[in-house]
């Protein structure tokens, strides 16, 4: 504990605390990643679906143009959505 004291530049005591707390600490925070990680989540479902929804429409036009169609061409686009 000594070492990690000075490495910190901490408070013996501080230390004891925290690793006398670890599980209490380790719990609040991997609830807080799993809330930060449904938000997250929800963001870009809303993201995947707006760009979708603007993709398909970008998909539709293309034979109105005659533009052949690729995958790598496709990707580029929804890369660029």
């Amino acid at each position: 504990m000594v070492d990690i004291t000075r490495s910190y530049n901490m408070n013996h005591s501080t230390i004891g605390t925290i690793l006398k707390n670890k599980d209490k600490i380790m719990e609040h925070v991997k609830s807080a990643v799993s809330m930060m990680l449904t938000i997250i989540l929800k963001k870009c479902g809303k993201v995947m679906e707006e760009m979708e929804k603007l993709l398909s429409v970008w998909l539709q036009d293309q034979p109105q143009h005659r533009v052949p169609l690729s995958l790598m061409l496709i990707q580029e686009k929804a890369k660029r959505l």
